[in-house]
């Protein structure tokens, strides 16, 4: 946000660039007292001509954490809720918010990750209950619904880098006793029980690394093979130095025989360490062509089985008659770009991933059926100097120069000095001339996500005619805006007054606290004088200042 703030003078002015009508932000990561307590114009919630609903982290173990925001141009929302989904353990992490539009419902969202401790079963529970939600909103609003943002999931393998995909080894072996012709399964199948049992008898090392930039010396652990040649006491170095024993461990945890059921199938490697290991214990090494040919004829999405499955249920590409109301959406991105595979959302800014394509596509505008078939999700119109076909259906060369603006936006050093600042040019390339439904490759400086965007008929867009939409005054919208909670006098000597009234009307909050607002104030510090007690300093200078910011709005 300063970044976007710093290139254009403020959020409202980069919105505007774009042309967007509704802005879904995810991690956020700004606490809800920061809102209420006056920061909202510094934080952007109050953008002139803009409304803002905000769901905030209140978990006491994560404060500060996640966080999604939903900015929408004035008398666009009727309604907004900071806990859609209904199970109070998961609307206060602030994962998602919810906005009800004259005839549609949009869903930020920003799920959990499932390589955190517990975090596949976290994952599901929030998944599901997110569709469960979706589909209620679709039942009881017969509005059209909209999930966007990332979700942490993937469904097809074109969505994620060929490296990365998963190779289920028993598959390997089944097909290379049936296509002898193929030599890299032959290769596997001739020596996969020697890496097995080489990954059996693995072993963590603790290690010292150092920035050569820099100097700074880190403790780090890395894992060791033995030899599967029969060498005695000889020992490989196998993946990449880490910061704890058990990453060290996680390229080859799948190998080992652990079951996990449901959640990811046993014996899978991703590809570019089934090729790592082949090169280190077999002494084979495959060029880039055969990796690709590997993840091409074999490879899977590495996501877990379950969450593959929730997006399949999702996507309507599984049975779903024993959901019960459930609605079918369409990944609209899929749907207008069918042969794209090197076109991704998600970055490792760490490993400067992004500067050689390799990510994922983890975020989505997720439409229901019927927004689509009504053609709310527009192709780019004919003729226009904005070629899709050239942006998403392209080799995977050309996909690199999309994602890095053709070379605008540059690696980090791996100085300590952090990620290049893009030039003007190279941040230009993220506002197109003609808007679409795809992929917006914002600088790598603003997160390691690019957007995604989403075009929609303008009937949908629009409330009513000759006349705006009328936002409520509902508690669920009121708790998705704190920054509008007016501050009472009370709260300026740290006292709290539990039937204090909230005023949605900036005017009338303005007018309600000048006319008892001053004499109460002046009143107790004449109390607090006869007391032989001081008033707090900047007390009634604080509250006028928050005043003033407030009326100026």
């Amino acid at each position: 946000m300063r970044k976007i703030v710093s290139d254009y003078g403020s959020i409202g002015a980069y919105f505007e660039r774009h042309g967007a009508d509704v802005v879904c932000i995810q991690e956020a990561k700004v606490q809800r007292q920061r809102l209420s307590n006056g920061e909202g114009l510094k934080l952007s919630a109050r953008l002139k001509g803009w409304e803002s609903f905000w769901a905030c982290c209140t978990d006491a173990n994560s404060l500060g954490f996640n966080g999604v925001t939903t900015w929408c141009r004035e008398g666009l929302v009727l309604s907004a809720d900071a806990a859609p989904l209904g199970v109070p353990r998961l609307d206060k992490l602030g994962r998602c918010v919810k906005i009800e539009m004259a005839k549609f419902v949009v869903f930020n969202v920003y799920a959990p990750h499932s390589c955190n401790p517990g975090g596949v079963a976290l994952q599901m529970e929030f998944l599901e209950s997110l569709r469960r939600a979706a589909c209620g909103a679709r039942k009881e609003t017969g509005k059209h619904v909209i999930v966007c943002g990332d979700l942490n999931a993937n469904y097809d393998a074109r969505d994620v880098h060929w490296s990365r995909r998963r190779v289920r080894i028993d598959r390997v072996i089944e097909l290379a006793a049936k296509e002898s012709k193929l030599s890299w399964m032959s290769q596997v199948a001739e020596w996969w029980p020697k890496i097995e049992s080489s990954i059996d008898g693995q072993r963590v090392v603790q290690i010292r690394t150092r920035n050569p930039h820099t100097g700074q010396e880190y403790q780090k652990y890395r894992l060791e093979l033995p030899s599967a040649k029969g060498e005695s006491g000889k020992w490989y170095k196998f993946g990449t130095p880490e910061h704890t024993e058990d990453d060290a461990k996680v390229c080859v945890r799948g190998v080992v025989h652990e079951t996990l059921g449901e959640i990811y199938p046993d014996r899978c490697v991703s590809v570019s360490t089934l090729a790592d290991l082949m090169r280190t214990l077999a002494g084979i090494d495959w060029n880039d062509s055969a990796k690709q040919l590997v993840a091409d004829q074999v490879g899977e999405c590495p996501r877990s089985i379950v969450s593959i499955r929730w997006m399949e249920r999702m996507l309507g590409k599984i049975d779903q008659s024993t959901l019960e109301g459930n609605v079918t959406f369409i990944d609209s991105f899929r749907e207008l770009h069918p042969a794209s595979q090197h076109s991704f959302t998600c970055w490792n800014q760490y490993n400067n991933g992004r500067y050689r394509n390799e990510g994922s596509r983890i975020d989505y505008f997720l439409v229901d059926c019927d927004v689509h078939l009504r053609g709310a999700v527009l192709r780019v119109e004919p003729g226009s100097s904005f070629n899709s076909e050239q942006r998403y259906e392209c080799g995977s060369a050309d996909a690199l120069r999309v994602a890095t603006a053709n070379g605008h936006f540059q690696p980090a050093r791996g100085d300590g000095s952090g990620l290049c600042a893009a030039s003007l040019k190279g941040k230009s390339t993220q506002f197109h001339a003609t808007k679409h439904t795809g992929i917006c490759y914002t600088p790598p400086t603003y997160s390691d996500h690019a957007a995604v965007t989403l075009i929609v008929d303008d009937e949908l867009l629009e409330g009513p005619p000759s006349r705006a939409c009328s936002l409520d005054s509902s508690a669920s919208t009121k708790r998705a805006q704190p920054h509008k909670v007016q501050r009472t006098i009370m709260s300026m000597f740290g006292k709290k007054k539990s039937t204090a009234k909230v005023c949605s009307d900036k005017t009338n909050a303005v007018a309600a606290t000048s006319d008892g607002g001053v004499a109460s104030a002046k009143i107790a510090a004449k109390r607090k004088r006869s007391l032989g007690e001081e008033a707090p300093a900047g007390g009634i200078k604080r509250f006028f200042a928050c005043k003033d910011n407030t009326a100026t709005v």
